[in-house]
């Protein structure tokens, strides 16, 4: 894949967002391939993860956005899902036992997985996807997971 476009937005105070995009096929269409941020200050910044957020999956362990309107997908090893903002949000491939683990950096001031949980207001198992809700704006959807093959051991908070 050849990358074609780099953007940067400096964030005053924050630190700069660098998003690379690519056309995988040649088509004359680009995507985006991934972003980062790099921050002034850790701890004057929305988000605590700096690494590099991918949004095509590779054979590695991967770092995933999670974005809404998209469906995310890891690629093969440990793959984290890092989610960074409020939505109906679908994670197509999340298996607990390649230790993969959904991240939330939301930057919402999140502390801990029990304040993270006392904001679900609903989980089910709709025949074939678990599905976890946050009132009536914000979900997530594992495709094809059933209710035993997640935990909180599999959810980690950062902000």
């Amino acid at each position: 894949m050849k990358i074609g476009i780099v953007r940067t937005d400096e964030e005053l105070g924050i630190g700069t967002e660098i998003t690379v995009y690519a056309d995988a096929d040649g088509d004359g269409t680009y995507f985006r391939v991934s972003e980062q941020w790099a921050l002034d200050s850790p701890e004057d910044g929305p988000f605590r993860f700096e690494g590099r957020l991918v949004y095509s999956p590779t054979d590695d362990d991967d770092h995933v956005g999670v974005r809404g309107g998209e469906d995310c997908h890891g690629g093969q090893g440990a793959d984290d899902f890092v989610i960074r903002e409020a939505a109906h949000l679908r994670i197509g491939d999340f298996n607990s036992s390649e230790d993969n683990l959904i991240i939330f950096d939301t930057g919402l001031g999140l502390t801990s997985i029990a304040q993270l949980a006392s904001f679900v207001t609903d989980a089910q198992h709709d025949g074939q996807d678990f599905i976890v809700y946050f009132g009536d704006d914000v979900s997530i959807t594992l495709v094809g997971v059933q209710p035993d093959q997640i935990s909180w051991d599999d959810v980690s908070v950062l902000s």
